[in-house]
């Protein structure tokens, strides 16, 4: 029997495009084993997003091969197209394969003879939920981001396709949809069909549970997206936004398409006709050129605005973009420093955000996986709450059910599943 193994690293998209990988080599007669010694064929999605991502590529990749030198150690993702990541200089790998070519790692494994084709995922491994790519790419070139020298200009998925793919993963039993991409507010904008166009589309799927988004930009989240977000009762009352800075001066450094007036009249405006949606975002600390009085101005930015979860993120230096030559830098000690005031000021924007559903009714995903701490069933509401349920039951896992928040305790919330369900 032949045998295969997956590791990724990374986004969203990584995962998303290794589950098409697994389901090609399971179509043409592959068995997917978990021991790294077992596997005859290890593939290896990468990540390079920051050095830390190039670390821990690089530790998975040389582990594989020393546990299991028989393999074909297969290497592909973005760490493969950034040559400064070093992944490309790691000895015993079979194949190195950039991401244009990912698509065709089962070709070339199988030295180019006729397989059985895979476009679509039908399933998605070991996970409560199921991302969907709808697009690839990106074209803004923010001055701190490899990623469009890895991944390429952005690009749309096909519509019919896409309503394809999250019809198969409903009829599997998928409650839960999440759109992901490079920058999925950019879908569309090459086919003419847009984000809420495909959302109104996804929607009319009647095994449909719910739908997510993944990160998206400020300036993408217009009327038509949040107007379906407030009337929906399929999309998720949630937004995941790629903020980055609450600062002119560093947005500006950063070639982000967007200031802190249209930033802060959009929260305003969220909070206003959605009081109840859920906010998440990712802010980077310790960029070149952001002093004092810039860090400040993004604290202050999340200690106004209640964001459920926040993703922080140190600066990390990478080669080819315009903000490695920048002379400003940050000394690691002061980036140490914010990005614990970060984790603090986010930890508790997050409790007060919580605190106003005490005694509320929340719709739930409950995960098949307990928590770690309580051994209790868990999941999370469409905005986004992680809830931990103190009655649920086996047949409840992998469902929407409606619960009340009975609590908070430290960071943790609690709820019951209403009885009857």
């Amino acid at each position: 029997m032949k045998t295969c193994l997956f590791k990724t690293i990374g986004c969203k998209v990584n995962q998303y495009e290794t589950q098409l990988l697994r389901e090609s080599f399971s179509a043409n007669g592959y068995l997917e084993v978990s021991d790294e010694k077992e596997a005859g064929v290890c593939v290896v999605n990468t990540c390079t997003v920051t050095k830390k991502s190039d670390g821990k590529s690089k530790r998975v990749i040389t582990r594989i091969i020393r546990k299991n030198p028989q393999a074909r150690v297969i290497v592909t993702g973005c760490a493969v197209d950034n040559e400064f990541s070093a992944v490309n200089k790691i000895e015993g790998v079979s194949l190195f394969v950039r991401n244009l070519n990912k698509s065709k790692i089962f070709s070339l494994v199988n030295g180019g003879n006729r397989s059985r084709p895979v476009d679509v995922i039908t399933a998605f491994s070991n996970r409560d939920k199921a991302f969907v790519k709808i697009e690839d790419g990106c074209n803004n070139f923010c001055s701190y981001c490899i990623v469009p020298f890895t991944r390429g200009r952005a690009g749309s998925r096909d519509a019919g396709e896409i309503e394809r793919e999250v019809g198969n993963l409903c009829r599997a039993g998928y409650k839960e949809i999440i759109l992901t991409g490079i920058n999925i507010g950019f879908f569309g904008r090459d086919t003419g069909k847009g984000l809420v166009s495909l959302i109104e589309g996804l929607m009319s799927i009647k095994s449909l549970g719910r739908l997510r988004l993944s990160s998206i930009d400020p300036q993408d989240i217009d009327t038509a997206l949040i107007n379906l977000i407030k009337s929906s009762d399929k999309l998720c009352g949630h937004l995941h936004i790629s903020v980055q800075s609450a600062d002119d001066n560093v947005l500006k450094l950063m070639n982000r398409r967007y200031d802190r007036k249209l930033l802060q009249n959009l929260l305003e405006r969220l909070k206003r006709e959605a009081p109840n949606i859920g906010l998440s975002a990712d802010f980077i600390c310790g960029f070149p050129g952001e002093d004092d009085n810039c860090f400040k101005n993004t604290l202050e930015l999340i200690e106004k605005y209640d964001f459920v979860k926040i993703h922080i993120f140190t600066y990390s230096d990478r080669e080819k973009t315009a903000a490695f030559k920048y002379k400003d830098k940050v000394a690691p000690d002061t980036k140490r420093k914010r990005a614990l005031l970060l984790q603090e000021v986010s930890a508790e924007s997050a409790v007060r955000y919580k605190r106003r559903f005490a005694g509320k009714r929340v719709e739930v995903l409950v995960e098949e996986m307990p928590d770690k701490i309580s051994n209790l069933l868990c999941g999370y509401s469409d905005n986004y709450i992680r809830v931990l349920l103190k009655n649920a039951k086996n047949h409840h896992k992998g469902s929407i059910v409606p619960a009340k928040i009975t609590g908070l305790s430290g960071n943790s919330v609690f709820a019951e599943v209403i009885a009857g369900v």
